[in-house]
């Protein structure tokens, strides 16, 4: 094959909202190429037999941040921000168009926290995210940047109300300064207002403007189409609402305060029910008088039928923490809220709440699944970040879950006691000791009294192979940058621990051999250059002996010191035969030697780091891995080629894997946004081949394949300079019902670099062919094309974005990519973004 990658070529105008093809100097084609999508047909269709299903519960626990929103004037219509994983700046989205009988799972996006609003026919929905303005037109599936305002530094940007009938106009705010919109974010009014502003919203039906500030106690307002000066009324509103020609707002004594005249006098509520603490107000949609008040601390949700002139309580929420609300713009009885539990509907105005169901699609959190030793109903889901400590368990196979504490996070389960588990007590922000729990989580004694703080971490924990050893990692970087590292021993399932001898890794990762002579295996972070991240001991961690050094990638996606090895499995069936899996980037290793010679296992995986390998207990030959992002994959040709499982998986960022000990062939994959199940007996879940990308350092130019022989020969090192940068993303096959074959053509005109080049538009397709710059070589792979009505993304589907380096050093050279993170770097390093202007769109890939 021809490898000498450069650049790819088509140029489609940012400033344009159809495709610019640039061929050569002097010539530019404008071609508007769109197809009729089915929604995806046979490509993702009904759901197999074999499909994942969501599991476990709703939970926001263990997210850093949520949000919930309703469209103004479509009934049915909500929108749940969601998905946040520790240390990782992405949230997906959640979106329903029935009321919440089913939830379309979004693909995360590269964003850190946000607003949300949903507003306009179709459906529009804006993310203020703290540094920008994000839009989307497709339910959530694709976003694209507008232009943020100059703002006053260290000011937060924040995205403040949008107008229900034209989403192209919105207000947001940074410290002192009001920015008014009308043409989505392409221009803006600037205007300081008269302090630091606190709070605003829009009565759109009067078109008036209203806003709180900081060390003045009023409430101003003034015309939104007037923006000349500001009337005040009221006195220190702490929360405030407008809608309908009505104004409310409660004072920091409790009381509550309403405006008929757009807030130039207000008088007092008449209120039986003492001191309130609103910490939200919520107006439904015309013509109901229906407004909620909302004590986001206390729980109680107060309700007015009147607009505001008479209250009452409809309900107590019990430990609440209550985030954003919504009303249902059809049904002024369906009130959402988000909780410390997760989010929550009430269909009778507010009067009983239930969590949304996690089978409906609903979010739920990163959490890690345990199973009881005997009792088969039994399971515990726990936090897995010391950062965060929080517990449930079931005893009903996840129907239902009860909360047993927030204090021990849980990091095993006994494989022979019921109703054991091993937890460590989380306290500032790490792990603090080894404790184990005889009755499921509802009293611990402490084991182990470690002696870790800053970045403390107990565990990983294995089980060896006589009755009752279990081996606990534990590590710690105490203050000074000292690393603490210790192995704890056990012989009597926990109930006491010896301290054992540690090899010289942070331990990621542990692994028994199954038959012949006992061997632990350990595997983690080098913690100098050069060394070893694989060690095995023959006598029960007293002594260790190095195994294998990894490096890490010939670019700059690798570890300081080293690949991190963060998964070990060794084959049931022959204990030489061993994996491991690795963070930097998508591969897995495979040794058959007990790990004197080691070849690479990554033909068919997709991109991202290796997070778990587990061998089907049912059926040992077949061996599965996560990535995270990547998803799910099996094997059972030990490695050699691996299969992607995607049917009904809608999280790619896949922390780990379990078997059910007692329902053979059950899977569950624990994901950011929750847990899935899949019955393996009823067949392997469909899946989709990947596409994996390649950068070249030397030419800083980047290739993207999804030829399993061509990227197995860049993952040999065949073509030499070639690494893969952990991304990667889905494609269908060239001829599948919704999508368009993508030609693939090898770039013989711009020596003495060449490269390759992918079109899914047709028209574009046949001009290339007639480029005598350009050789075409095959259908590569199938990409669906956006929609023609919202330029976005159809459903089932995420976008691909594409950049192009402007031929720098005269050959072009594309990047194309699912994250628009990404897509925001190359723009920031001169690159320009090719696809639709609406959207940035360049087309659509499997979800």
């Amino acid at each position: 094959p021809k490898m000498t990658f450069i650049s790819e070529f088509r140029h489609v105008d940012a400033t344009r909202s159809r495709l610019a093809m640039r061929i050569k100097p002097g010539i530019v084609l404008v071609q508007r190429v769109m197809v009729a999508l089915c929604f995806w047909c046979t490509a993702v269709g009904t759901v197999s037999a074999g499909a994942w299903a969501p599991a476990g519960l709703v939970d926001a626990r263990a997210q850093l941040s949520g949000g919930i929103a309703t469209h103004p004037s479509s009934a049915g219509q909500a929108m749940i921000l969601a998905g946040f994983m520790p240390g990782v700046a992405q949230l997906a989205t959640f979106y329903t168009s029935n009321a919440g009988t089913a939830w379309q799972s979004n693909a995360r996006q590269s964003i850190t926290s946000g607003s949300l609003y949903l507003a306009g026919t179709p459906t529009i929905a804006l993310l203020g995210d703290g540094s920008r303005v994000l839009v989307s037109t497709d339910e959530g599936r694709s976003w694209v940047t507008r232009t943020k305002p100059a703002t006053q530094p260290n000011a937060a940007f924040l995205l403040r109300a949008v107008n229900p009938t034209n989403p192209n106009e919105f207000f947001t705010s940074a410290g002192p300064q009001l920015f008014h919109t009308v043409d989505g974010g392409l221009t803006w009014a600037t205007e300081n207002a008269p302090a630091f502003v606190n709070a605003v919203d829009v009565d759109w039906s009067t078109r008036t403007l209203y806003a709180s500030f900081l060390g003045n106690a009023s409430l101003g307002h003034r015309p939104v189409d007037s923006p000349a000066g500001w009337d005040v009324g009221g006195s220190d509103p702490q929360a405030f609402a407008a809608g309908h020609g009505i104004v409310i707002y409660v004072n920091s004594t409790g009381s509550i305060f309403r405006s008929t005249d757009g807030g130039n006098s207000f008088n007092p509520v008449a209120q039986a029910l003492g001191p309130v603490a609103v910490c939200r107000f919520e107006f439904a949609a015309a013509p109901s008088q229906r407004v909620y008040g909302i004590e986001c601390t206390g729980g109680r949700i107060l309700r007015s039928d009147d607009l505001g002139a008479s209250w009452s309580v409809a309900s107590t929420l019990v430990a609440p923490n209550i985030g954003e609300t919504a009303v249902d713009a059809g049904n002024p009885d369906r009130l959402y809220v988000m909780t410390r539990d997760g989010p929550r509907v009430s269909n009778d105005g507010g009067v009983t709440f239930a969590l949304l169901p996690r089978s409906s699609g609903a979010p739920g959190a990163g959490r890690t699944l345990f199973f009881d030793a005997t009792v088969a109903a039994r399971q515990w889901v726990s936090t897995d970040t010391y950062a965060f400590t929080s517990t449930l368990r079931s005893e009903n196979n996840g129907a239902t879950w009860n909360d047993i504490g927030q204090a021990y996070r849980v990091f095993g389960a006994s494989r022979t006691r019921t109703n054991t588990i091993f937890g460590t007590r989380g306290a500032a922000g790490y792990d603090n000791s080894i404790s184990l729990s005889t009755d499921g989580g509802a009293t611990w004694t402490e084991k182990v009294p470690y002696f870790g703080s800053h970045g403390s971490r107990i565990g990983p924990l294995i089980f060896s192979r006589a009755p009752g050893e279990v081996f606990v990692a534990a590590f710690s970087a105490n203050l000074g940058n000292n690393l603490s590292r210790d192995i704890f021993y056990s012989n009597n399932d926990g109930d006491t621990f010896t301290e054992r001898f540690v090899p010289p890794i942070g331990i990621n990762a542990m692994a028994v051999t199954p038959s012949g002579a006992t061997v632990l295996y350990a595997g983690g972070d080098p913690l100098s250059q050069g060394a070893a991240q694989l060690y095995r001991s023959t006598d029960g961690a007293i002594t260790w002996q190095p195994v294998a050094t990894f490096p890490a990638p010939l670019s700059s996606f690798g570890g300081t010191y080293g690949n991190t090895l963060k998964a070990l499995a060794i084959d049931p069936s022959n204990p030489n035969r061993i994996f491991a899996g690795f963070v930097y980037p998508d591969y897995v290793m495979r040794s058959d030697d007990a790990g004197v010679s080691w070849v690479r296992a990554t033909s068919g995986l997709g991109a991202g780091a290796i997070t778990s390998l587990v061998f089907d207990p049912t059926n040992p030959s077949t061996i599965y891995a996560s990535q995270s992002p990547g998803g799910v994959f099996w094997s059972n040709d030990h490695g050699v080629t691996w299969v992607a499982l995607d049917d009904g998986l809608h999280d790619e960022m896949v922390l780990g894997l379990r078997f059910d000990p007692h329902v053979g062939g059950r899977l569950y994959a624990e994901t950011s946004t929750g847990l899935y199940r899949a019955d393996l007996a009823s067949g392997q879940p469909a899946g989709f081949r990947r596409a994996v990308e390649f950068f070249h350092a030397q030419f800083n130019h980047y290739f993207l394949s999804a030829d399993l022989d061509e990227v197995a020969g860049l993952d040999a090192g065949v073509f030499q300079g070639w690494a893969r940068t952990g991304q990667g993303f889905a494609v269908t096959e060239g001829v599948s019902p919704g999508n368009q074959p993508v030609c693939r053509f090898f770039g013989v005109g711009f020596a003495p670099l060449s490269s390759h080049f992918y079109t899914a538009y047709p028209a574009e397709c046949e001009i290339v062919k007639a480029d005598p710059k350009w050789l075409y070589e095959k259908i590569a792979f199938g990409l669906a094309l956006p929609e023609p009505s919202t330029h976005g993304c159809p459903v089932a589907t995420r976008p691909l974005y594409r950049a192009w380096n402007r031929n720098e050093n005269g050959a072009p050279n594309h990047r194309y990519t699912t994250s628009s993170n990404t897509l925001f770097e190359m723009i920031a390093a001169g690159w320009v973004f090719e696809g639709e202007a609406q959207t940035q769109v360049f087309a659509c890939v499997p979800y």
